[in-house]
């Protein structure tokens, strides 16, 4: 019986990698189909199981000049169904500021109330553009919203997104 056990153990962990592994082949592939998309949209979307969403965007630019930062492009949230740990966020820049540091901050909302006010971290852009958060505070409910903040070289934007309750990955696109 703990033979059993134990192999249901090791397939499941060995699917949840390969969920996560697949999730982020994805989101890769999907970031270099909309880096070559040059349409305005003034609605966000979280795209996740099929279900589209509506989502806000506020962005805050300071200045138009080329080297300026002035956008988020998309971020993924994973929520493991553990409520000692919070969500893993991969939030997308662009390539061209990889090994850049940007300042981060997440507020997440649960039914209009802050669930989790994540304090302000540095984190280094990697080569595909990437800033990844990892799960630093622990959340007993999922959240509904979430506002991030980044602020690069004296430039910062805030963008807001809605989330579905639930655990998983969810992926937000800031347009």
């Amino acid at each position: 019986m703990r033979e059993n056990n134990l192999i249901i153990i090791c397939v499941t962990v060995i699917i949840c990698i390969a969920l996560i592994a697949g999730t982020f082949i994805i989101i890769n592939h999907d970031n270099t189909d909309n880096q070559n998309d040059n349409s305005d949209s003034s609605a966000n979307e979280v795209n996740t199981n099929n279900n589209n969403q509506n989502t806000q965007n506020n962005e805050n630019t300071a200045s138009s000049s080329p080297n300026t930062f002035n956008k988020i492009n998309w971020a993924t949230f994973y929520a493991d169904g553990n409520p000692n740990t919070g969500e893993q966020v991969t939030i997308n820049v662009g390539s061209q500021y990889a090994n850049h540091q940007f300042d981060v901050s997440m507020t997440y909302y649960r039914d209009g109330y802050v669930l989790i006010d994540e304090p302000t971290q540095t984190y280094v852009v990697n080569s595909e553009g990437n800033i990844y958060v990892p799960d630093t505070l622990s959340m007993a409910k999922y959240p509904d919203k979430c506002t991030i903040t980044l602020s690069h070289d004296g430039d910062s934007v805030t963008g807001t997104c809605n989330l579905e309750k639930r655990k998983g990955s969810q992926t937000a696109y800031f347009n």
